[in-house]
């Protein structure tokens, strides 16, 4: 059988691997403390992404349902302007027509 004699140094190499053990378990806690954490802000941040898209696409459905509206208006002043403009050469050829008659019937009137 073998004796084997320890030293002070075996002891500090000894306690100098559980040291460097002690230290490599808490950097790994820490590191999967700080994933979580940035998973965490992953998810938040995916939810706001989400949020924003949603009030991006209601805000551009909005938008055209607006532009709809306002071709839709648009086109009801230009019938409008067309129609008045009709009704203004009717009423002026009305008028033309009243005036013809009144002055044929003035004319009759000089005859009698």
């Amino acid at each position: 059988m073998k004796h084997t004699t320890r030293t002070p140094t075996s002891k500090l190499v000894l306690c100098g691997v559980v040291s460097v053990v002690w230290l490599c378990d808490l950097f790994v806690f820490s590191q999967v403390a700080r994933l979580r954490e940035r998973t965490r802000e992953e998810g938040a941040v995916k939810e706001r992404i989400y949020a924003e898209s949603r009030s991006l696409f209601e805000a551009r459905q909005a938008e055209t349902n607006l532009g709809a509206e306002i071709a839709g208006a648009q086109r009801v002043a230009r019938n409008a302007v067309a129609k008045m403009s009709q009704l203004d050469n009717e009423a002026q050829r009305q008028k033309e027509i009243v005036y013809t008659a009144d002055f044929q019937l003035q004319l009759m009137e000089r005859k009698v």
